[in-house]
């Protein structure tokens, strides 16, 4: 079904792949104006000013995004999913439907808004469509998996950047306020740590700078050089070692992970020709200004589009599946859209690989843990279709409740040795109410439906 908006209205074109004699079958979509999509995309005052909206949300500020995303659903099951519905849609075997969402349209989590029993799926284009149906069924090898885990650069780097950021420290006056010294202190005595801690600190240490700013009486060149370093310390994913060795244990002896610094590109590509699965457990990045660009982030560097148009196409002859689990690797290029939308889960299409799992938004850590651990049992257990996989992982994630999890962790942790246990399980678990236990633990769109599908 392609979809497009235009300044009358929306048409979806139906394409039935199952009979080739009938012809494509238009159905209208009145409310599905450009500017009706542009006014979910961008939120602005009378000045013309950006003030929030969901792409805002998509690429900076995941709180908007969570407030935003019920609303923005409700709106496209009215403008988009209940005309087609309305239409008599044929839908094929096991609820699939394939989406073609031309422009801007490709952004927005149309899946997530489809009817119950749906299984949606995107591509750039039919082309495209085709060409993986016909590379999935020739790609039937035993599964091995080539993984990476929270990539982060070596100690020898960190230690360097360190270095900057203690030197730039040091260069700073500092008012003899008692909340100006004690932030000195406090960024202090964090970078004093040994940097086998510190590497996973990226994120207390931006805190840490901030609030040290804030106390500064005129911030300048030098004080924005030192935020400047202080952003340029990895992100590190708590969850994402825990995430890849979950996979792993569910592939003994067939998987091949790299973790943090080990996870770097030429590892990476001594592992692809025998893969039949790719799991990427790192950050991701949409470069707006240069789509090529974007990319998932690796310990050495930023694995682009670009890197991976030039591989060899028979480095990745026997992938069946990658899985970008990864913040905003789904994103497209929407300051230039053509016909095929450009983004990683495309370019990955375009490589040949049948199917493709990526992320619209920046996915929090704990959450995807639990829905890729739900996606691979459904995958390689019960050998469930991809598609169907990740819709079910979806459903389930969006319906446990804090009880339902609380067993599934004592599960895990019986089959782990205590400190083992300890760590892969920490910071999932939650302390709520006994009138919570059976709430939804993760009932916000946020967190269910920021992984789409694409190709077969």
């Amino acid at each position: 079904v392609y979809l497009l908006a235009t300044p009358a209205g929306g048409l979806a074109l139906v394409v039935r792949q199952s009979d080739e004699a009938t012809s494509p079958r238009a159905v209208w979509l009145p409310e599905l104006t450009e500017e009706r999509v542009h006014s979910w995309l961008l939120e602005q005052d009378e000045a013309g000013n950006v003030t929030g909206g969901y792409l805002v949300g998509q690429l900076e500020d995941p709180s908007l995004l969570e407030e935003r995303l019920p609303k923005l659903l409700d709106e496209l099951r009215a403008t988009v999913m209940a005309p087609l519905v309305q239409s008599g849609l044929p839908i094929a075997d096991a609820g699939k439907i394939a989406l073609v969402p031309t422009g801007r349209l490709s952004l927005l989590p149309l899946h997530a808004a489809a009817p119950e029993g749906w299984i949606v799926t995107y591509a750039p284009s039919a082309t495209v469509l085709l060409r993986a149906q016909e590379e999935a069924a020739r790609r039937q090898a035993p599964p091995f998996l080539a993984g990476v885990g929270n990539p982060l650069p070596s100690n020898k780097e960190l230690a360097q950047l360190r270095n900057e950021i203690q030197e730039t420290l040091a260069g700073l006056t500092f008012p003899k306020t008692s909340k100006a010294q004690g932030a000195r202190q406090a960024l202090e005595k964090l970078l004093a740590q040994p940097l086998d801690e510190l590497r996973h600190q990226g994120r207390e240490l931006v805190r840490a700078v901030i609030t040290l700013l804030i106390h500064l009486e005129s911030p300048g060149e030098t004080e924005a050089a030192l935020l400047a370093l202080a952003l340029q310390w990895p992100q590190s994913l708590p969850h994402a070692r825990g995430e890849l060795v979950d996979i792993c244990e569910r592939l003994p002896d067939r998987s091949r992970p790299l973790f943090e610094e080990d996870a770097t590109r030429e590892a990476l590509q001594a592992t692809l020709p025998q893969a039949t699965l790719l799991h990427f457990a790192c950050h991701g990045q949409f470069r707006p200004d240069d789509p090529l660009a974007s990319g998932l982030v690796l310990a050495d560097g930023m694995l682009t589009l670009r890197a991976l148009q030039g591989l060899k196409r028979d480095a990745l002859a026997q992938v069946r599946l990658a899985v970008l689990s990864a913040c905003q690797t789904a994103i497209t290029d929407f300051g230039d859209l053509p016909d095929e939308a450009i983004g990683l889960p495309a370019a990955f299409l375009a490589l040949g690989i049948p199917g493709v799992v990526g992320a619209l938004w920046p996915v929090a850590d704990h959450s995807t843990r639990l829905l890729m651990d739900r996606f691979y049992s459904h995958l390689l257990e019960e050998g469930l279709d991809p598609a169907v996989a990740l819709a079910r992982a979806a459903t389930w994630l969006r319906t446990v409740t804090y009880r339902e999890l609380g067993q599934l962790y004592e599960e895990w942790a019986s089959r782990m040795p205590p400190e083992e246990a300890f760590d892969r399980l920490y910071g999932l678990k939650k302390e709520v109410s006994q009138e919570q236990l059976d709430e939804p633990a993760y009932g916000e769109p946020y967190h269910w439906a920021g992984f789409a599908f694409y190709g077969v």
